[in-house]
């Protein structure tokens, strides 16, 4: 009979071979995946050399921390960067302008819009970058003291230019 102790064995070592054949194709992932990958199977192989009663739990307690979910984070990442919640933010926004009371005597806000180009190739680092600059911003400005505003930033990909009708 088969026992969890082989089972997590087995996913501690099929996991990381196949992250680490498709890190290796071109276009394919990042250096640290592969790394991920090697480390996970390096503690395998030495649990299973030092212990292989409890070589696939130790294996597979190191596949879930470096491999399984470091994906489930970027799912959620990746949802976040999605325009579906471009949508939902925007329509926020529209709900919170609407509520403003347009009676009162000052309605501090400021709008920014502008048209930048990123290469896929940079385009993980303008995200880190713009993560940067708006921890900075929350960070400094992110007391219990003041005015509360509501920032909402929005980066989509611009379409193509409608023509004028006639």
């Amino acid at each position: 009979m088969i026992e969890l102790n082989q089972i997590f064995l087995f996913i501690a070592l099929i996991s990381p071979l196949a992250v680490l054949a498709r890190a290796w194709r071109p276009g394919g992932l990042n250096r640290g995946w592969r790394v991920a990958a090697l480390v996970v199977l390096g503690v395998t192989a030495i649990a299973y050399w030092l212990d292989r009663k409890h070589a696939g739990y130790i294996g597979a307690g190191c596949w879930l921390l470096l491999l399984f979910l470091p994906v489930i984070g970027l799912r959620k990442v990746q949802d976040e960067l999605s325009l579906g919640f471009l949508l939902d933010l925007m329509e926020e926004v529209q709900a919170d302008i609407a509520a403003l009371d347009r009676t009162a005597p000052e309605l501090p806000s400021v709008g920014v819009s502008g048209e930048i180009r990123v290469l896929p190739e940079h385009r993980q680092e303008f995200l880190n970058d713009l993560q940067s600059v708006l921890q900075d911003l929350f960070t400094r400005y992110g007391g219990a003291e003041g005015d509360a505003f509501k920032v909402a930033v929005a980066c989509y990909p611009k379409g193509q230019e409608k023509a004028p009708r006639d």
